[in-house]
């Protein structure tokens, strides 16, 4: 249940960031749950660009669908 933030120190200036909690980042790591569904049922948030985010989400499902995390 704790929240899962990454942060990049080499781009202090991102135009998004994503906020969520464990559970919902290993189901979409292990390719159960595709990240706009999570965002759409509220259990993503997207600070900055929403656009940006959900491009970038697409290819998160993309990435976790050929290489899931195995749970």
């Amino acid at each position: 249940g704790r929240l899962l933030e990454i942060h990049c120190n080499e781009m202090p200036d991102s135009e998004c960031r994503y906020a969520l909690d464990t559970e919902t980042f290993l189901k979409i790591a292990a390719a159960k749950v595709a990240p706009h569904s999570a965002f759409f049922a509220r259990r993503i948030e997207i600070e900055g660009n929403i656009v940006i985010g959900l491009k970038l989400a697409m290819v998160m499902k993309r990435f976790f669908q050929e290489h899931p995390y195995p749970a």
